[in-house]
């Protein structure tokens, strides 16, 4: 009960500091009713869109609503792309997909009702983010897709504390292309000879996938090894500067094979405890298991 209580609590408090975020340029205003979902509050906007917290009407159950306002460069397909990566990958680690429609001629889909990370928190505590944060783009990988554009705003977390990884307009599956004209913060041309290539966004974004097109296992490793060094500030420690040197190295096949690898690094250097703990853990359960040995 005191669990649902401080839930119920956080959700309340932060809906009340978002329902004085309306502006006068919001595409919906408050009380509006888009196919089942009332507007509660705005949220925020990105690139193409803007995201409402919404209540469903008949079920009474809380959703984020995401409306496309730019339409331009290929936007609208990349938004139903990412609506559709919701649908039909159906990760734990991505969000979960309410429904999706039309209002007056615009696309919208509807996404379960997400948290933003809190960033200030012990160095522990940023560890075992980044563990958490690891393991959801491995989950991502392991099903075959790229994510491509991890920052720290990509990423939130449920009121349980799972972490969910949110954007999912640039997500490509494993070992495709990526040319795309369109690029964050107007990074759209190679700085080397002027042609439009890569996407991402520039402080986190691999140099191969923003110069050359290429994105991989390997991006979403270095991805992971700036988001690591955003949350200490830059300042990461002495323990930790192998993880962020290797995750981040110029060369993809110099950085960590994959996010699990990625992760443990972080666990054998700033959790040793835990680490010892899983290790002795596997050691007696591999010792149980033998036929020459049992334990009285």
């Amino acid at each position: 009960m005191d669990k649902m209580n401080n839930g119920f609590i956080e959700s309340f408090l932060a809906n009340r500091r978002l329902e004085s975020a309306f502006e006068d340029s919001c595409r919906l205003k408050r009380g509006t009713i888009v196919g089942e979902w009332r507007v509660e509050a705005y949220i925020g906007s990105g690139l193409s869109a803007e995201v409402y917290r919404v209540v469903n009407v008949r079920m009474r159950c809380e959703g984020a609503l995401k409306l496309l306002v730019d339409e331009t460069n290929g936007l609208k397909r990349r938004f139903i792309d990412e609506a559709d990566a919701m649908r039909y990958l159906a990760l734990p680690s991505l969000p979960r997909f309410l429904g999706s429609g039309e209002h007056e001629g615009v696309p919208f889909y509807v996404m379960e009702y997400l948290h933003p990370v809190e960033e200030r928190m012990s160095n522990e505590s940023f560890s075992r983010l980044m563990i958490k944060i690891a393991d959801a783009v491995q989950s991502l990988h392991d099903a075959g897709y790229i994510h491509r554009d991890l920052k720290p705003g990509n990423i939130m977390r449920r009121i349980n504390g799972d972490v969910v990884l949110i954007d999912l307009g640039l997500i490509k599956k494993k070992g495709t292309s990526v040319s795309d004209p369109v690029v964050r913060h107007g990074k759209s041309v190679s700085i080397i000879d002027g042609r439009p290539v890569g996407v991402g966004t520039l402080d986190y974004a691999a140099p191969e996938q923003l110069l050359k097109g290429e994105a991989s296992v390997a991006s979403d490793v270095f991805s992971l090894g700036k988001i690591l060094q955003h949350f200490y500030g830059g300042n990461v420690p002495r323990k930790l500067r192998y993880v962020v040197r290797r995750a981040t190295r110029d060369a993809p096949r110099d950085r960590f094979p994959s996010a699990k690898a990625f992760a443990s690094a972080i666990m054998r250097r700033h959790c040793p405890a835990i680490f010892t703990s899983l290790s002795l853990a596997c050691l007696i359960a591999a010792l149980c298991t033998c036929p020459i040995w049992k334990p009285l």
